[in-house]
């Protein structure tokens, strides 16, 4: 059955973020200083209709089910890293087998005074394969007063190498946890299958377009797929790049993406990848915790249809639909997702 619950957000005080006075006065500590400087640049304010949170209802898109889908330890041809990046990646399809190598710069911010006395809850954000960690700067300014944010550059993004020898983002994500995990499409991805894994270690769950393993892609992604493929097999990084803001990225924010995409690929083609291997595929029924899942209103038919058919299948979860948002809905709406984030958070 499916139940509906609609939070009304409203557009003209999503800066507000109903904060107690109390709480504000015992966060104004000094900050701890970053490890890795994010910059500081506003984000746009454009005019929304209110979120609108819904129970899941049945996909009209039907993916192969995932417990038949994949196997343990599954290997995948061959081929460089980056060339089937967004294939697999942006499903989730590959993985790498054990740790080696995978410490992370990581973007770490926390009231520094609080601490001993009042821990705070730590959220760790999963970035898109889009960019890196800087993809979340909007969130982690508006998290980071009533939270202990972690934002790592994964393995492959950012400043952060990809390794030479097998390893697991799965486990790479554990090191940062327990905690809340919030992943973003291939972010999202990963943050689903290290939830799977160990379930107890993740306190409460968001999947912001997020992808899924063993999808029936329509002829739109397909293409695409295809499209960036070509262009990575022939050298051709910066064409990749392209193709991939094209696809994904709204055009007000193709020149703050753009380099993060770069840089990714550089690192992804610079020697011979390591083994990929994903874990285990549990089912989604056996997902306990807390999870909201959100797409916004202009993302990619597929990505409508995985929100459903995630909101259906998880117990415990919400689905937000995003007004205005494309694929990084926390740079196209960073004040509507930082609300929803922040309400989530404190339930």
């Amino acid at each position: 059955m499916t139940v509906v619950v609609r939070l009304d957000v409203d557009a003209h005080e999503l800066n507000r973020l109903d904060l107690q006075p109390c709480l504000l006065a015992k966060l104004a500590a000094e900050r701890v200083q970053r490890v890795l400087g994010l910059v500081d640049e506003p984000a746009g304010k454009v005019p929304m209709s209110p979120t609108r949170i819904v129970g899941a209802t049945r996909q009209q898109h039907a993916p192969v089910p995932l417990e038949d889908a994949l196997h343990t330890r599954d290997r995948v041809r061959p081929v460089p890293l980056a060339a089937r990046r967004a294939g697999e990646m942006i499903l989730g399809e590959v993985e790498l087998s054990t740790a080696a190598g995978t410490e992370a710069p990581v973007v770490e911010h926390t009231h520094e005074g609080d601490m001993m006395e009042n821990p705070l809850v730590r959220v760790v954000l999963l970035h898109s394969a889009l960019g890196d960690s800087r993809l979340w700067k909007r969130q982690v300014a508006a998290l980071e007063r009533e939270h202990h944010v972690v934002a790592p550059d994964l393995p492959g993004w950012g400043e952060n190498p990809l390794p030479t020898e097998p390893f697991s983002l799965v486990e790479f994500t554990t090191t940062f946890l327990p905690g809340v995990l919030i992943g973003n499409s291939f972010g999202g991805a990963i943050a689903l299958r290290t939830a799977l894994a160990h379930p107890k270690k993740v306190e409460r769950l968001v999947l912001i377009a997020a992808g899924l393993p063993a999808w029936d892609w329509t002829e739109e992604m397909r293409g695409y797929f295809e499209a960036e493929e070509q262009a990575i097999e022939s050298g051709d990084l910066d064409a990749a790049t392209e193709v991939n803001l094209d696809f994904w990225v709204k055009p007000e924010h193709r020149d703050e993406v753009r380099p993060q995409q770069r840089r990714a690929l550089e690192l992804q083609t610079a020697h011979e990848e390591p083994e990929l291997i994903w874990p285990e595929l549990g089912s989604l029924s056996k997902l306990g915790m807390p999870t909201l899942v959100i797409v916004g209103t202009d993302d990619h038919a597929d990505f409508h249809a995985i929100a459903e058919h995630l909101a259906d299948g998880i117990p415990h979860a919400d689905l937000a639909i995003v007004p205005g948002a494309g694929h990084l809905v926390g740079i196209d709406q960073p004040d509507e997702l930082n609300a929803l984030l922040l309400e989530f958070l404190s339930e």
